[in-house]
């Protein structure tokens, strides 16, 4: 591998860290521990906790899929479309197709719903019932959009092993 290619993969990994870290830390730490705060303090906390490294998260995202098409297409074995029907090629395309079903998570659930939490002001100013399963709602649907997230980090991780063995 050449110097370029020693960055790339070097950044592939970095960028794939810092996803990984980033989710592992939302899901263990700041999501559980925003959630049990008393609900005056909840919003701030959802919003300067989640939604603050929000960029920071996304481009590792992004840099990790760039260098990792970048690793398989051009430092790697997808040299054909012929090369995506062997074992190294379904293998890279289904981790593809994962990271995408993650940004997809990421953006439709758990991104909605930090920025329904954070933007909807009476989910938090009302006693209401409604306001309350509303907000307890979102939360549940921001719980589970990072536990989704980080299972397909995990699985593409776990892929990615497998394709050295390829």
């Amino acid at each position: 591998m050449d110097a370029v290619g020693t960055i790339v993969h070097f950044l592939h990994l970095t960028s794939g860290a810092a996803w990984l870290g980033g989710s592992l830390f939302a899901n263990l730490f700041l999501v559980p521990f925003a959630l049990r705060q008393p609900i005056d303090r909840r919003r701030q906390l959802i919003h300067s906790l989640l939604l603050g490294p929000e960029r920071l998260m996304i481009g590792a995202a992004l840099l990790v899929v760039v260098t990792g098409l970048t690793r398989g297409i051009l430092f790697g074995p997808i040299v054909t479309l012929e090369a995506l029907s062997r074992p190294y090629g379904l293998v890279w395309m289904l981790s593809i197709i994962i990271v995408a079903m993650v940004f997809v998570t990421g953006g439709r659930v758990t991104g909605a719903a930090i920025h329904r939490l954070t933007q909807e002001g009476d989910l938090w100013t009302g006693q209401s019932a409604t306001a309350t399963r509303r907000r307890d709602a979102l939360s549940r649907r921001l719980v589970i959009g990072f536990r989704v997230e980080l299972g397909g980090i995990l699985v593409v991780l776990g892929l990615m092993v497998v394709l050295r063995y390829l």
